[in-house]
């Protein structure tokens, strides 16, 4: 198809060509505005002049639309806007949440977002392009804001900041982070956050101590999923063992991409190139590296080798986030499937590798199976096989072991050493203090001989694997309990018995779970009932928009206590 029939291209032609463009964009408010005008034919200039008029039109629009939605919701009281998000709203409240047709994840996460707070009782819009051609414009969002009037709006993985102002700052915004962006880790977002601006993260403490997030700001939000209704998931062929990735690009190719980032930085190019040596060593011994400290080390041992001083500043930091997210999760999740192919074939398991790329990969390429759409095509997938495998170099609780949870599949699971940290902490806390002991200082004092060893041996595997920047584990503790949060010291029913640490273990709950069907169906049923129980997201928006309407709450009665100022003008 040309770019005459091509809908990418959009024609206007004639002599009431002017007008038709600007009544389009008038329409359509997808249509992203012209950028680069191409000067042809004798009255260039003058159609230059027009398509200016037009676009200075269009932003005068928008200007008139952004002062409609500040003086709308700069006239509503605080009280108001916090009963909006309460138990029991003066009407039905609505909420904008924000996402792209670009990533299929994001579209699912904010979709299933949607019917949970449909399921809360709110009425809910996702403004989405409507083709690959049409942008999420901030005309566009500002009609949303000005026609739906939202009383919050939610996206995943951006900040309020991001959209230069169409969202006036007292209307509450959520950002879910969900993955450690460029645009979310620096501490320049964290100084854009306003008080009513929500972060949700189970890792505050690393933004706030990192990118100087605000506290008050940060509520804890873990993974969620929905739960499909399991009858409705046709069954379909299926191998017997299924993992599911895009990780499929060899530790080589990845470090001369990384490499080539830095080209102009020959000292750093340098360096990432010895880490990435490094790293490959270590698996290549058998060994493996789980935790961002580890990789963090390596960077700093490799510096020290090549006499490059890495004093201050956060750049070792970085990097080594860098690498653990791209050459060491490659080399994590291949090497799991290494042993699992081995134990296939002995075992005579039918092994399946479903994404990208696996059918390139040097040594796996006889599993690949092409990839796979997610939602109700992984969902069919998940259940149909036999054995699922979650790999990655972090704890179990990740959106691909949810959605498959409860999608009623049954998983084996690489063992990570923050599986069973948090509770065993808790544990010992539960054991050995009474509720006056309300801080690690406290129980450190409080204990003696073995008990002193033992819980020191706890923080520091909490320092080496679990990156809560010095927080204080029994106050965390204290405040997770007293809001409600007991289930992040839970281990779902029968993660003993499906865990896996090396090669011999994982072959050996293959050959137990291979053919055991009613086994694997048993487990699948008591793990879904605890996703079903903490880890929907109707459960985890519930406590959510509890936590947020007690801030504004606090923020209110903060402002009633004020002395009377004057109101600010309505137009």
């Amino acid at each position: 198809m040309g770019p005459i029939e091509d809908p990418r291209f959009q024609w206007w032609v004639g002599t009431d060509w002017a007008p038709a463009l600007h009544a389009a964009l008038e329409a359509d408010a997808y249509l992203p505005l012209p950028e680069r005008p191409v000067q042809q034919g004798v009255e260039a200039e003058k159609s230059v002049a027009a398509l200016r008029e037009i676009i200075e039109m269009i932003q005068c629009g928008e200007q008139r639309l952004l002062g409609r939605a500040r003086r709308r919701y700069a006239r509503g009281p605080s009280d108001r806007i916090a009963s909006m998000v309460g138990a029991r709203p003066p009407r039905q409240p609505r909420v904008l949440l924000l996402t792209t047709r670009f990533s299929t994840v994001l579209q699912h996460s904010t979709r299933d977002l949607a019917a949970a707070f449909e399921q809360l009782g709110w009425t809910t819009r996702i403004p989405i392009e409507p083709s690959a051609y049409h942008r999420n414009s901030q005309r566009n969002l500002l009609r949303h804001v000005v026609d739906f009037q939202p009383d919050l709006v939610v996206q995943i993985d951006h900040l309020r900041h991001e959209h230069r102002g169409v969202f006036p700052p007292q209307l509450p915004f959520v950002c879910w982070i969900q993955d450690d962006l460029p645009n979310l880790t620096k501490r320049q977002a964290g100084a854009a956050i306003g008080p009513r601006d929500f972060v949700l993260t189970t890792t505050a403490a690393v933004y706030e101590h990192d990118y100087g997030y605000p506290a008050r700001q940060c509520i804890y939000m873990p993974k969620a999923t929905r739960l499909p209704d399991l009858d409705a998931i046709p069954t379909r062929e299926a191998p017997d063992v299924v993992y599911v990735s895009n990780a499929s690009a060899t530790a080589g190719s990845l470090t001369d991409e990384l490499v080539a980032e830095c080209s102009s930085q020959p000292e750093l190019a340098r360096l990432v190139r010895a880490c990435c040596d490094a790293i490959a060593a270590c698996y290549a011994r058998g060994q493996s590296l789980c935790t961002i400290g580890e990789v963090d080390g390596i960077v700093r041992g490799c510096a020290a080798e090549l006499n490059l001083d890495l004093a201050g500043g956060s750049g070792p930091a970085r990097l080594a986030m860098r690498l653990f997210a791209s050459v060491n999760n490659a080399l994590y999740r291949q090497q799991a499937l290494q042993w699992a192919a081995a134990a296939c074939d002995r075992l005579g398991l039918s092994l399946g590798l479903y994404g990208t790329g696996w059918d390139n990969h040097p040594t796996l390429a006889r599993f690949a199976r092409g990839p796979v759409q997610y939602g109700a095509e992984l969902e069919s997938l998940t259940r149909s096989a036999a054995i699922n495998l979650q790999v990655v170099p972090y704890m179990f609780l990740h959106q691909r072991w949810l959605d498959g949870i409860a999608a009623g599949g049954f998983f084996l699971v690489r063992a990570h050493p923050m599986d069973t940290l948090a509770p065993e902490i808790a544990d010992f806390i539960d054991e050995h203090f009474d509720e006056s002991i309300e801080t690690a200082t406290q129980a450190e004092a409080a204990l003696k001989g073995e008990a002193k060893e033992r819980w020191r041996e706890l923080i520091e595997r909490r320092r080496r694997y679990d990156d809560h920047r010095g927080t204080d584990p029994v106050a965390l503790y204290r405040a997770h309990r007293r809001e409600g949060r007991d289930y992040i010291y839970e281990s779902p029913a029968d993660l003993d018995q499906v865990r896996f640490a090396d090669g011999a273990q994982l072959d050996a709950l293959l050959e137990r779970f291979g053919r055991d069907e009613p086994a694997r169906r048993a487990i699948a049923q008591r793990q879904r009932r605890y996703v079903e129980q903490h880890l929907t997201y109707s459960a985890g928006l519930s406590r959510v928009l509890r936590r947020i309407h007690e801030l504004l709450q606090e923020e209110a009665r903060s402002e009633n206590c004020q002395p009377e100022r004057q109101a600010a003008p309505c137009a």
